[in-house]
């Protein structure tokens, strides 16, 4: 099946999101930024591209952590699908096959009642 080019391809086509990096980092103070843990931020540009997502989409933050994780066009503007590409290359490169799970669907279904009880037989 081809894949269906949406407006998140051609803007990431049309524009390198890096060219923000510099301006981000000295907006945000992102240079020596730890929380309180000791971790380092998400990537800048990264969360730009997020906000703007969120921007041209009219989403919200819960809306947006949805639509990342349920639309491959959402991963592939944030770059996140082509780490699935670079993990199997990883895996190639050592030997190791990874191997993809089936999601199947669950079906209920009414099971008819049994009456356990004492047959009577002719005499």
């Amino acid at each position: 099946m081809a894949q269906r080019t949406t407006p998140l391809d051609k803007l990431r086509a049309v524009i390198g999101f890096e060219i923000f990096r510099d301006r981000l980092i000295e907006l945000l103070g992102y240079k020596d930024r730890v929380d309180k843990c000791g971790n380092a931020p998400f990537d800048p540009v990264f969360m730009f591209k997020v906000v703007v997502m969120q921007k041209y989409y009219a989403l919200s933050e819960e809306q947006t952590e949805e639509q990342i994780l349920d639309r491959s066009s959402f991963m592939r503007f944030l770059g996140v699908a082509a780490l699935f590409s670079d993990l199997d290359e990883a895996l190639t490169a050592r030997g190791i096959h990874g191997k993809e799970g089936v999601t199947v669907d669950a079906s209920f279904v009414e099971v008819p009642r049994q009456h356990n009880g004492r047959k009577t037989r002719p005499s």
